[in-house]
């Protein structure tokens, strides 16, 4: 039987020896996981405050309540097919852009609307109307103009949203 006579210990590195790429993978690493830590945050408190919003702070302006009064007058010029009272909530030099041509000033924009209204040409409200700043976007049903979908428009109002600078329907 053999024994044992002399203990020998290994020589063991204390901290593990890492090449110059490995420890760039490494510091990389860290940041993504730390960015993926600060975006984890992120979307939890956004969940939270969507969820526990009560829509205190979004109450209109006395001026945007006026822009949505003028999109109604609009819609019932419109439907009531008055294209003279139509072209007068446009400004001076407001125009409307249907996506083909550019009408402007009121003569040009009242024989635009006339021109439609010959056809029988209707609005119908597809969605509630979006107030933001001076813009106020809505989302209608146009007779003759696709049936089941909606189209959108985007109105650019005067800062006492009494009449409209500018609308485009793409």
């Amino acid at each position: 039987m053999k024994t044992m006579d002399e203990r020998k210990t290994l020589d063991r590195p204390t901290s593990v020896v890492v090449d110059a790429e490995t420890a760039n993978y490494r510091a990389r690493n860290r940041w993504l996981m730390l960015l993926s830590a600060v975006l984890a945050i992120a979307l939890v408190a956004m969940g939270a405050w969507l969820i526990l919003d009560d829509g205190s702070g979004t109450a209109l302006t006395a001026e945007q309540e006026q822009m949505l009064e003028t999109i109604d007058d609009t819609r019932i010029a419109t439907n009531d097919g008055d294209a003279a009272a139509l072209a007068a909530l446009y400004t001076t030099n407001g125009y409307h852009d249907n996506g083909f041509r550019r009408y402007s000033g009121t003569e040009e924009l009242t024989n635009y609307f006339n021109g439609v209204f010959g056809t029988g040409f209707s609005v119908t409200p597809a969605a509630d109307l979006v107030v933001v700043n001076d813009f106020v976007i809505s989302s209608d049903y146009l007779s003759g103009g696709g049936g089941d979908t909606p189209s959108t428009s985007i109105f650019k109002m005067t800062p006492d949203g009494t009449q409209i600078m500018w609308h485009y329907v793409p």
